[in-house]
């Protein structure tokens, strides 16, 4: 697997040449698509102001830095898109590791190393010319050489994390051009793909919590590489993988296997291994969980808690870890469609309690989410089914364009997996990050209430049925159809508009279950949303538009329940 095609990123101390020699680099390679960006330029010009006045304003260097990674997430998602570039970053772009990720999967990071009396004397000359570096203002040269010292004491483990290590110093010191380096640059990142195997590149998104933002990771076969870094990086001594017998014996064996030989035994791995199936989702295993936590006394400093598995595994699993001595790091590695879209993304945990969907839970953002679409060759295609579910409620409440995808292909997607599902899930993670990021706990009225469209109706149905008859993207499935149908006969979606949903929907299997539909309802009134008796609902206004409607007539939402039983 080639660099080609990959972003190059330049790393390195002020004043290293990271911007000539990149521009110069990619003039080489123009032939082959790349282009040019210099990350603090693109940065000034996106605000509007210099980074001197960033810096200057209050929290200004905690500013620049969210700035910077969200800039960096843009442009590292052109790198999946066919459009590389080579990009100079910061001096400071990789004491994130948030930025690290970015860089690592969608291109090559590369050090450009330099001594430091020509960074000195580079970073001189710029400011001569009347640029300002804020964490090099200094009155004099010998200031400057220290401050640069002292920086890159500071940054030098985190530059030697780079890829390739390319040394531009020399003992004449400045002998050689930026097109002579580009082009000894060049050769070395050929001389190393002969010699050292690429890889998986994978997309990262951008998560935004109260708690601190964290990663989304997408990506084909980069679940164990990626859980040994983040562990590693966060110099945790033990791992906690908990999981559920299915996965255990599918996926978890290599994991372990690969985390143990990788480590070289410096991280302790432990594996918890709960009962599979919503039924179990309960006060039960949760105290199971929690007292295997405390047998092992896990502290929040020196451990990780990795929970590998569907919704059921990172609802419960995430729970635990929010509670247990207030609060331990873990990462999701969800394995279902419908744990990779949804349940592992938001900070969403919980369980059921007396029959009732999610009663017990908390609000606990993740360290990271590392989504693999490797391990979807192993899921059965009832659950495949049900993954699709929440994908297609994402297209429905928000994007047409994704439904019109989705509506066109659903024949295809049900058949089975293929290559177009990482692309998908992609597209789904994107949609619920929209809402999550800007309403992550759920305010009343807020962004995030709208992902409930199809909710309180197949929460209900999977209440009814005794979470054992239905997986939950099939209720969800169901409970779509039944607002569809409810928001048409409202009058606030077209009849043409309901057939059209109808017919995607009824596409997706739905296993014989029996329900009532008293049972239903009963079940709908016991819904956390509701407030004073009354039914909270999220309707269509139309295709990828949603309202929130309450004070419906009860019988009418009988109705729209006795709808769905009599088509499925």
């Amino acid at each position: 697997m080639t660099w080609r095609g990959r972003h190059i990123y330049l790393t390195g101390i002020s004043g290293s040449g990271k911007t000539t020699i990149g521009r110069a680099l990619a003039t080489i390679l123009s032939k082959n698509g790349y282009r040019f960006l210099d990350l603090d330029e693109e940065l000034e010009k996106r605000t509007g102001k210099s980074i001197a006045e960033i810096f200057r304003e209050p929290n200004g260097e905690t500013t620049f830095r969210n700035i910077e990674t969200t800039v960096l997430a843009e442009f590292a998602a052109l790198s999946f898109a066919q459009q590389p570039y080579v990009i100079a970053t910061g001096g400071g772009t990789p004491i994130s590791a948030l930025n690290q990720e970015i860089m690592r999967g969608s291109g090559l990071v590369v050090w450009v190393d330099v001594t430091l009396r020509q960074a000195a004397k580079n970073v001189i000359g710029s400011m001569l010319q009347g640029n300002v570096r804020p964490l090099l203002a200094a009155n004099s040269s010998e200031e400057v050489t220290q401050k640069l010292r002292s920086l890159l004491t500071e940054r030098t483990k985190f530059y030697e994390k780079a890829s390739l290590h390319f040394v531009a110093k020399s003992q004449r010191e400045n002998d050689r051009t930026p097109q002579e380096l580009a082009e000894e640059l060049l050769n070395a990142l050929e001389e190393m793909s002969k010699s050292v195997r690429m890889l998986p590149r994978f997309e990262t998104l951008i998560a935004h919590s109260a708690f601190g933002n964290y990663s989304v990771s997408i990506g084909s076969g980069i679940a164990s590489t990626e859980l040994l870094r983040s562990a590693t990086e966060a110099s945790v001594k033990r791992v906690v993988i908990v999981t559920d017998e299915n996965v255990a014996g599918l996926h978890c064996k290599k994991i372990i296997q690969y985390l143990n030989r990788e480590s070289k035994g410096n991280i302790d791995i432990h594996q918890l291994v709960i009962a599979h199936g919503e039924q179990n989702k309960n006060s039960d295993t949760l105290f199971e969980v929690l007292d295997a936590f405390s047998r092992l006394n896990l502290s929040r400093r020196d451990d990780l808690i990795v929970s590998i598995g569907g919704g059921v595994v990172s609802d419960l699993v995430g729970f635990a870890a929010s509670i247990f001595k207030r609060g331990i790091a873990i990462i999701h590695i969800p394995t279902t469609l419908i744990a990779q879209l949804d349940a592992s993304i938001g900070g969403k945990t919980g369980i059921d309690f007396h029959n009732k969907k999610n009663a017990l839970g908390s609000f606990y953002p993740p360290r990271r989410v590392i989504i693999d679409p490797i391990f979807l060759q192993t899921l059965p295609k009832r659950e495949l089914h049900s993954g699709l579910s929440e994908l297609l409620k994402y297209a429905l409440i928000g994007n047409v364009t994704l439904w019109n995808v989705l509506s066109k292909s659903i024949r295809r997607l049900i058949r089975g997996l293929d290559p177009g599902y990482e692309i998908l899930i992609r597209d789904g993670v994107k949609e619920k990050l929209r809402y999550v990021s800007g309403d992550e706990f759920e305010q009343v009225n807020g962004k995030r209430e709208h992902l409930n469209f199809g909710h309180t109706f197949g929460h209900a149905f999977e209440s009814a049925t005794g979470f054992t008859q239905l997986l939950h993207g099939e209720a969800v499935a169901l409970g779509m159809r039944a607002a569809a149908w409810l928001s048409m006969k409202e009058g606030l979606l077209s009849e043409e508009s309901w057939s059209s949903i109808e017919v995607v929907l009824g596409r997706l299997p739905i296993p014989s279950f029996r329900c009532e539909v008293n049972a239903v309802f009963t079940a709908m009134l016991s819904d956390k949303k509701n407030s004073f008796g009354t039914i909270r609902l999220i309707l269509l206004d139309e295709i990828g538009s949603t309202t929130i409607k309450e004070n419906i007539k009860h019988q009418s939402i009988k109705d729209a329940i006795q709808f769905v039983l009599s088509v499925v």
